[in-house]
């Protein structure tokens, strides 16, 4: 039937070309934007994917600039503990130069000694980056933000920390105040002796030849600044005192290991002074935890001199102490006075550094790690916001010339449905 009322054809006609006109909007968009989906409008759920993984992106961007600054940070300290490796290695040729020779002779060695010891130094000071100094006992440790983590529950971040090397001259100094033993880990026993857990102090009124003295440590955490000290009276009263005091991550693995250290050179002293007395008589040994923290761990001294000494005193804990530097032992090097002990030191002092300097490189390396990481991370959250939201742009030229054709079709097939009610008229001629 015809109408003029109502021209289906030209209706038909019209919504084609509307729907060609619709697509043809859409794929000009994406053409000129590069996105097939720029709001939550065209598709809900690959924006709100999108958009969260672009938010963790920026984030990441945050995380990427506090490795950077790690890094650079720890390649200051690194420098400068390796810078300082160097020159006790200039020290410890002078005082192997320095054994044997005149006392005129090492009073020139001595200072060359002393201008080391000073431009050490001045390194600690200066080895600084955006004022923070890992070497200088200004901080115990660092943390820098290292990654974002995105789970069903919300997001964490995470961070690595850094523990300080301290490459000060500064010597210990011991803690004040007594704390009672229920309030610490440690437990003393002596085999064969006296047992006294009544307060900080233990002791054993007499070592006979042979006998053993254990102190053992129950496993718990040791907090900076407490000092334990044991007392010896060998061949005279308390002729042998040792303290260690415990640094920022200090375990009891380092407070035993610490006064074995210590006793040595207070027993190779001791000799010195003492020619008839022979140190190796006095054994020295330490039993440490793969977890301190919750296992025993000791040191036991053992008295093969031949005759009894009058015993140990322990003071399990004092607190407020403050450790002393790891090169504390180089403020008192002085060939002039015992170069064959400046020999021993000096070697003892090194290894401090070398470790020291091994310790940054090592954080170095993993924050360099996880840069590299985060970086990669970076490129394949971007790829996958890029696969979700880019457009196909050789698709989309191909869907533009197709779509304009189809335009064209439409405006004809319109134009002629526009002219079937003219044909109407002719009827009526």
């Amino acid at each position: 039937m015809s109408s003029i009322n109502f021209n289906s054809s030209a209706q038909v006609a019209l919504e084609t070309l509307r729907g060609i006109n619709t697509n043809l909007n859409t794929i000009n968009d994406q053409i000129s934007t590069g996105k097939k989906v720029q709001n939550a409008r065209q598709n809900a759920a690959i924006y709100s994917i999108s958009t969260t993984i672009g938010a963790d992106v920026s984030a990441f961007g945050k995380v990427q600039e506090s490795l950077s600054l790690a890094a650079s940070t720890l390649g200051v300290a690194r420098s400068g503990a390796e810078s300082i490796v160097g020159l006790l290695k200039d020290a410890q040729g002078l005082i192997v130069d320095a054994q044997g020779k005149s006392a005129s002779d090492l009073a020139t060695i001595q200072t060359d000694i002393d201008n080391i010891k000073t431009q050490i130094q001045d390194i600690v000071e200066a080895a600084s980056f955006n004022g923070v100094n890992l070497v200088d006992n200004s901080v115990t440790s660092v943390s820098f933000l290292s990654s974002l983590n995105r789970t069903g529950s919300g997001v964490t971040t995470d961070s690595i920390s850094v523990l300080a090397q301290d490459l000060s001259q500064t010597t210990a100094t011991a803690g004040a105040v007594a704390v009672a033993i229920a309030d610490f880990k440690g437990a003393f026993t002596a085999t064969g002796g006296v047992t006294n857990n009544t307060n900080d102090v233990d002791s054993d009124a007499a070592a006979a030849d042979g006998e053993t003295e254990t102190v053992t440590f129950a496993g718990d955490i040791i907090a900076t600044g407490e000092t334990f000290e044991l007392d010896f009276s060998i061949l005279g009263a308390n002729d042998t005192v040792v303290q260690y005091v415990a640094r920022e991550g200090d375990t009891s693995n380092e407070v035993v290991l610490g006064l074995q250290a210590a006793l040595q050179d207070a027993l190779a002293d001791l000799e010195a002074a003492n020619p008839t007395f022979d140190a190796d008589d006095i054994g020295i040994s330490v039993q440490t935890s793969s977890r301190p923290s919750e296992n025993n761990v000791s040191i036991a001294v053992t008295n093969n001199t031949g005759s009894a000494f009058s015993g140990i005193t322990v003071y399990t804990e004092t607190t407020g102490g403050t450790a002393g530097g790891l090169l504390s032992e180089l403020s008192g090097l002085d060939v002039t006075s015992d170069a064959a002990g400046a020999l021993d030191d000096i070697d003892d002092i090194l290894g401090a550094a070398v470790d020291a300097a091994a310790a940054f490189g090592s954080a170095q390396k993993r924050i360099d790690t996880q840069s590299s990481f985060i970086s990669s991370l970076i490129d394949n959250l971007n790829s996958g916001i890029s696969a979700l939201t880019d457009a196909d742009l050789t698709s989309a030229s191909a869907k533009l010339s197709q779509l304009q054709v189809q335009q064209q079709l439409g405006l004809q097939a319109l134009s002629i449905a526009n002219q079937s009610p003219q044909s109407i008229l002719a009827l009526f001629r």
